[in-house]
């Protein structure tokens, strides 16, 4: 017997177990499954579930709301989840200039720092700067002079407080004129006066220093 019909005889007799051991050994029909009032199970069809009522998915409420199954929780309140902040309002800061024909200095109302001293007579040789008067101040630096009070082992840093200044524009000293003052005065909630004067002389580069302080006790 040639190979070809040997490999179609192979094919007939596979194709004739199959079908004999269909016919001798048909399945089992699948039980149906009785729904707990004795009705038959519904049937899927393209849009649900044919013989069952149709729902959503997440079910209804007592007043015919329909909720959803995928929502969270209702989203908490910030104020619970977290303590209300109490918001701090930043100091006011102002430049006070003091001018007279040696210097012009700078002072800033937050901490009464003195933040600029120049002196008039004086040209700068740094980079950039030449043909300006000489800076005393490093930029950078916030300043020198930031005031601190220390009343036996307490120290109290005024350098973020804004001090009152008198006169409120500054000083122009003149050629000649007298000496003048400027004055830094802050007030603590508890009653304590914390109070620097300096005074200028027009024809002299020294500043006389003078500090105050008044309490309650």
């Amino acid at each position: 017997m040639r190979q070809e019909q040997r490999f179609l005889l192979a094919i007939m007799l596979m194709i004739l177990v199959l079908v004999g051991t269909n016919i001798l050994f048909p399945p089992i029909p699948p039980e149906e499954v009785v729904g707990p009032e004795g009705d038959a199970p519904g049937q899927l069809d393209g849009t649900g579930v044919t013989g069952v009522p149709s729902a959503p998915l997440g079910g209804t409420d007592a007043a015919g709301d329909q909720s959803d199954p995928f929502a969270g929780p209702p989203p908490t309140e910030p104020s619970s989840l977290f303590p209300p902040v109490e918001v701090v309002a930043t100091p006011a800061e102002d430049t006070v200039v003091v001018e007279g024909p040696l210097y012009r200095y700078s002072w800033s109302t937050l901490g009464a720092r003195l933040i600029s001293a120049q002196l008039l007579a004086f040209d700068s040789f740094d980079e950039g700067q030449e043909g300006q008067p000489v800076e005393l101040i490093s930029a950078g630096t916030g300043g020198v002079l930031a005031m601190q009070l220390r009343l036996g082992e307490r120290t109290f840093d005024l350098g973020a407080r804004s001090f009152e200044v008198e006169p409120a524009d500054g000083l122009r000293l003149n050629e000649g004129g007298g000496s003048r003052t400027l004055t830094f005065r802050y007030r603590d909630p508890a009653g304590l006066i914390f109070q620097t004067a300096y005074t200028f002389d027009p024809s002299s580069y020294d500043i006389l220093a003078r500090t105050e302080v008044v309490g309650p006790d």
